[in-house]
């Protein structure tokens, strides 16, 4: 399978949890992850890594982290597309195979 430019491939048997994350990115344009348990920390490690050119070519934003203010922990985590006016201007779409998807992202043309 092919790779693209401004793609993340996700392998969806091994990265269960990254795959859901880009679902949720294609389908709502945001993720919010609850939880800060450790079992998390590989997937958000895996996100960043393969999210850094995207970021560098504003098609994803930073994650955001939300602390809680009296002793800065961690409590939740937010990933989201660029928007404008509310929408989003990045377009995600899936190019599904046997074990394996592309995540490709496209900014939309706004007129």
């Amino acid at each position: 399978m092919a790779s693209y430019k401004n793609s993340i491939t996700v392998n969806k048997n091994d990265d269960k949890k990254l795959y859901q994350i880009m679902k949720d990115l294609e389908r709502d344009g945001e993720c919010l992850i609850d939880s800060v348990s450790p079992e998390w920390h590989g997937t958000m490690r895996k996100l960043g890594l393969k999210t850094r050119s995207l970021v560098e070519a504003d098609l994803i934003e930073r994650p955001w982290i939300i602390e809680d203010t009296q002793n800065h922990k961690i409590k939740k985590r937010l990933i989201r597309l660029p928007r404008k006016d509310n929408k989003s201007i990045v377009d995600v779409t899936e190019i599904k195979g046997n074990d394996i998807s592309i995540f490709h992202f496209k900014r939309r043309r706004l007129i």
